[in-house]
């Protein structure tokens, strides 16, 4: 796909201090209980980009960004993990790659990690997921 129709992660960040210039991408998916459910975030435009390849292919790490709307950051990281243990097969879970509570700023609650098999690449992808209130 070109130009307006190329598929493209929602937020990138770039580390400008050195080079090579390291990239992390970020899907964000709105979660809100009435019109945008877990699915979205785990379905094949959310967390399915990363898995097929789309986003990210030549990274071992990237992220999710769920902003919720309606519920708290807890109830959707409930909903998610439920997701991951009911529907394995939907997320390609390795073994290893559990839904994992993590601390990566003392300031930023409602992180996870996990860690999934790719469809086209033979390397697995690390995600981190953050939950983040938008009211």
């Amino acid at each position: 796909r070109r130009g307006k129709r190329r598929k493209r992660v929602d937020i990138e960040f770039e580390w400008v201090c050195h080079c090579p210039r390291h990239h992390y991408p970020f899907e964000a998916k709105r979660l809100c209980i009435n019109t945008h459910p877990i699915g979205e975030y785990v379905g094949a435009a959310g967390l399915g980009e990363f898995l097929s390849g789309n986003y990210a292919s030549d990274r071992i790490e990237a992220g999710m960004i769920g902003y919720v709307q309606s519920g708290t950051p807890e109830f959707w990281a409930a909903k998610a993990q439920k997701k991951f243990e009911k529907v394995p097969e939907l997320i390609q879970a390795c073994s290893d790659g559990n839904w994992t509570d993590v601390t990566i700023i003392d300031e930023l609650s409602h992180c996870f990690r996990s860690k999934h098999h790719r469809i086209t690449e033979k390397r697995p992808i690390t995600l981190y997921h953050v939950f983040l209130t938008f009211y």
